[in-house]
């Protein structure tokens, strides 16, 4: 568990890195909440690590604690860790916002849940994208979403 959390932080880093120029260029929020049973901080508190990290590297990290941001804009940078609570993030969160906020050039980085094997990130896809249809498993992912 915690090698595949280090390997999916990493990836999150490498993901903002190559998508600012700068860290202070673009705004980074941490959704932290608890409230709607997507995390257990109380049971892994791996997304402070994951702050702790993007801070180093000179990033402004916004906690989201109360849930999903209202205010996220097209420059934003907004960071979903691993769901590791009773519900994944698209079954309680506002799918129509996070679809806007892909739309207008922002970006989104989630993590996959701890359970489920891979279906919270086809189901957040699939949301955030408008995607209706049946995927071939073969097929690369930038084919099947676009």
């Amino acid at each position: 568990m915690a090698a595949r959390l280090w390997a999916c932080v990493f990836f999150a880093l490498v993901l903002l890195g190559c998508g600012t120029s700068v860290a202070g260029d673009s705004r980074v929020v941490l959704y932290l909440g608890e409230d709607h049973e997507v995390l257990d901080l109380k049971w892994d508190n791996g997304p402070a690590n994951l702050e702790a990290q993007l801070t180093g590297l000179g990033f402004t990290v916004e906690r989201a604690t109360g849930g999903q941001p209202t205010e996220l804009t097209a420059g934003d940078t907004y960071i979903i860790p691993v769901q590791n609570g009773a519900s994944w993030y698209s079954s309680v969160e506002d799918m129509d916002a996070a679809a806007s906020l892909l739309s207008s050039g922002g970006l989104v980085v989630i993590l996959d849940s701890n359970l489920g094997k891979g279906e919270s990130l086809k189901e957040f896809a699939a949301k955030a994208l408008a995607y209706q249809g049946k995927a071939d498993p073969n097929e690369p992912i930038n084919k099947i979403m676009l």
